[in-house]
C-alpha cells in the first residue's frame, strides 16, 4: 500500500504514520509472532524513511505498550500455541491518548512518538540496557 501511495505522498509532501508497538524494538516475552511483525514493520518503514530523506515526506513510527482495545479477545494470542490469560506488563494506555499523540507527533513530522512513559522507559532501557530490559519484561511476565 505504502507504494501505491508514494507517488502522491511525494507530490503533496505528506506523511505516513506506522503504528507498530514497543515491540518493535524490544523483546516482548511470550508474543513471538506479534513481536517478528512489530520488528518488521520497523525494519521497512525505518528503511523507508531512510530512502525518502530530502523528498518532504515523513514517517512516523509510534509505538505503544500495550493499550486497551480489545486485542487480548482475538486470534492473535491463542495463533501463537500459548493458553491461559492475556498478561500486560505496567501500566495500559487509552485509545483517546495515544491517537492524541499520533497527532501531535505527525503534526511535528516526528521519527518517533511513544506516547507514555512506560514507552519511553521501555525504549531508553532497551537501548542503554538489552539485558537488563530483558530481565525486567521475564520478571514482569513471571509476576503476571
Amino acid at each position: 500500500m505504502a507504494r501505491h501511495a508514494l507517488p502522491g505522498l511525494i507530490q503533496q509532501r505528506g506523511r505516513i504514520a506506522v503504528l507498530s508497538s514497543v515491540s518493535g524494538f524490544a523483546p516482548l516475552v511470550n508474543r513471538t509472532a506479534y513481536s517478528a511483525s512489530k520488528h518488521g514493520l520497523h525494519g521497512y518503514f525505518e528503511s523507508l524513511r531512510a530512502e525518502l530523506a530530502g523528498s518532504g515526506v515523513s514517517v512516523t513510527m509510534v509505538a505503544p505498550s500495550f493499550v486497551a482495545t480489545g486485542l487480548e479477545t482475538r486470534a492473535a494470542f491463542r495463533s501463537e500455541g500459548r493458553s491461559g490469560s492475556w498478561s500486560t506488563t505496567g501500566e495500559v494506555g487509552d485509545a483517546t491518548s495515544v491517537a492524541a499523540a499520533i497527532v501531535a507527533g505527525m503534526a511535528r513530522r516526528r521519527a518517533l512518538v511513544l506516547p507514555s512513559r512506560l514507552a519511553v522507559a521501555s525504549y531508553a532501557v532497551s537501548r542503554v540496557a538489552p539485558p537488563l530490559y530483558e530481565r525486567i519484561m521475564r520478571r514482569q511476565v513471571r509476576g503476571s
